[in-house]
């Protein structure tokens, strides 16, 4: 499944052919809708209805776009936003620039536009956006000296983590790290991994057009099945009770309580 069939796709400015490909991957000319700059498209982004931007980028406009990009992600950091280039024509120092400015990814015109790879770096950059959204969102609930941890552990959401591949990271031994966690009143390393892969899960899963089983599979759960039993096991809940409510903020609360923050909604 197209996991990102349903998102409403940004593009600026108006380019034909950048539409074409965009409606390709997409699936259909309903998911794309263009806006002249980025002041059009920040009050959309802003109330929820776009979900990635997508720049079509020259030398000649450079600089307006950087210009879009840090007003965007000053506005909402957590953004997908993906840069479509000509490489013969964009340069390196422009490139370097637009990824430090924000860019979730970027797309070479003719190279990495066509339909299963343009769909497939779009929904990168979504799940980038997720990813950011979830450490910006839990982050500060973590404590200071393991924040590296849990970033790297949401970070890597998107493939099965070993304990000894995190410990690894942070140049320490399993038992250190399993130490280090229960330290400062954290889930054991396993389990505090897939807390992490849950969290993100849960964020995917809020936005439409995610299904267990689209999510399962984008996630390595194996299966959308494993996936709600996992997350039934550590929630308490299934997917379909917790949509009511938000999915999101269900399995968010549900982790904050379990480091003894209960009754704490993340953002506060």
């Amino acid at each position: 499944m197209n996991s990102v069939a349903s998102s409403l796709v940004a593009c600026i400015p108006a380019n034909t052919i950048l539409q074409a490909r965009l409606k390709d991957a997409l699936g259909g000319p309903q998911f794309v809708q263009c806006f002249a700059d980025h002041s059009e498209t920040l009050p959309a982004i802003l109330r929820g209805e776009i979900r990635c931007t997508v720049f079509a980028i020259e030398e000649k406009t450079a600089e307006t776009t950087l210009a879009g990009i840090r007003a965007i992600k000053l506005a909402t950091p957590s953004h997908a936003i993906v840069v479509w280039y000509d490489r013969k024509t964009l340069s390196d120092r422009n490139l370097v620039a637009i990824v430090r400015a924000g860019a979730s990814e970027v797309a070479s015109r003719d190279v990495e536009d066509t339909r299963h790879i343009l769909s497939g770096v779009l929904n990168n950059a979504m799940q980038r956006s997720h990813v950011l959204g979830v450490i910006n969102r839990i982050g500060p609930f973590i404590p200071i000296p393991i924040r590296d941890i849990f970033k790297f552990a949401v970070e890597s959401s998107h493939q099965m983590l070993d304990v000894v591949r995190v410990a690894a990271r942070f140049g320490i031994t399993r038992q250190t790290l399993r130490n280090r966690l229960l330290e400062h009143r954290m889930p054991l390393p396993r389990k505090f991994i897939t807390w992490c892969r849950l969290l993100v899960a849960s964020s995917l899963l809020q936005e439409s057009g995610h299904t267990l089983d689209s999510v399962g599979w984008q996630l390595e759960f194996g299966s959308g099945h494993h996936l709600g039993t996992v997350m039934r096991r550590y929630v308490g809940s299934n997917v379909s009770d917790m949509r009511s409510c938000g999915i999101s903020e269900a399995v968010e609360s549900a982790f904050l309580a379990s480091i003894g923050l209960k009754g704490v909604a993340a953002g506060d």
